[in-house]
């Protein structure tokens, strides 16, 4: 029988009800002890460096695998990655999937798992910076668990705005609002995406709600940082999909060798609790999303699994 080999035609055709959905499972995994997730591994080559996650999934369908990608070319428009599974009990090869959707799909669910968890129920307002692929799956995701009422986007350029708009505008349920300073986007908004590549915060910490979730996608080192260094300081909830990941950034990490790095929760242990303190009308969240291994094999264990029905 031949190997499944999937393509981002297939990744696109998901839907994010489901790996939201998956993803959640996954997170609840971890909390048990079923997942294996250690930090990403990365590899430096003459031209170029590899980046692996691996990760393993105990129950209910045991399986194990790594995403690969060169770090040297994440702006090239011909990259690709590879995400490999295996089955677990016998070290056969479930199959194989290629392109560069996977990952930020698995990104974007888990941007929605952490939106479904931490923010408002009555959510109403939504501020979108970034209007890349992470923003996409980001916007799509937060609609699959959020029924926002108004779509704030803000964007540098106005084309890429534009085009973000045209191109949007199926997969949400509402206009999308296009916005031309960040500012516009983020006062009295109930939850804030930053998906940018900006290595100088984008926002103000003042421009923000009580209350308000934020997403931070985009890059979270001393040395760049799409957001600012006080909104990180003053949030009351800050919560990471992996603490293991962060502790691998060392000193990089925005809030290394601050007391504020302590007061950092799990993703996984939030969804554990009843309630949680951001449910607080006047207490804001913020997760800092670095990337969970392991789920993207369970993402694409889901894939195979869909296929065979």
């Amino acid at each position: 029988m031949p190997i499944p080999v999937l393509t981002d035609e297939h990744v696109s055709q998901l839907d994010y009800q489901d790996v939201v959905g998956w993803m959640q499972g996954a997170f609840q995994s971890h909390a048990e002890g079923t997942l294996d997730a250690p930090a990403r591994v990365n590899s430096k080559l003459t031209q170029g460096e590899f980046s692996f996650t691996i990760g393993a999934q105990i129950s209910p369908n045991p399986c194990m695998g790594f995403r690969v990608y060169d770090l040297a070319h994440l702006s090239s428009p011909t990259r690709s990655e590879v995400t490999a599974v295996f089955d677990s009990r016998d070290g056969s090869l479930t199959g194989i999937v290629t392109g560069k959707l996977l990952g930020a799909v698995r990104t974007g669910a888990i941007g929605g798992v952490a939106i479904s968890c931490l923010s408002k129920s009555n959510a109403n307002i939504l501020a979108l910076l970034g209007t890349g692929l992470q923003a996409r799956t980001q916007l799509r995701a937060a609609c699959a668990v959020r029924h926002f009422h108004e779509i704030r986007v803000y964007s540098r350029n106005a084309a890429n705005r534009n085009a973000f708009r045209e191109e949007m505008s199926e997969h949400v349920p509402v206009d999308l609002t296009l916005v031309n300073e960040p500012e516009q986007a983020v006062r009295d908004a109930d939850v804030v995406i930053c998906a940018t590549t900006s290595t100088q915060p984008v926002i103000k910490t003042s421009w923000l709600k009580k209350g308000v979730h934020l997403n931070n996608i985009g890059p979270k080192f001393k040395a760049a940082h799409e957001l600012p260094k006080d909104t990180y300081e003053q949030i009351p909830l800050l919560v990471t999909d992996s603490l293991k990941q962060l502790n691998a950034f060392g000193d990089t990490f925005v809030l290394s060798d601050t007391p504020h790095h302590d007061r950092i929760g799990t993703l996984a242990t939030m969804l554990g609790e009843s309630a949680t303190q951001s449910q607080n009308d006047q207490d804001s969240s913020l997760f800092i999303s670095v990337g969970l291994a392991g789920t993207e094999v369970v993402l694409a264990q889901r894939m195979f699994e869909s296929q065979l029905r």
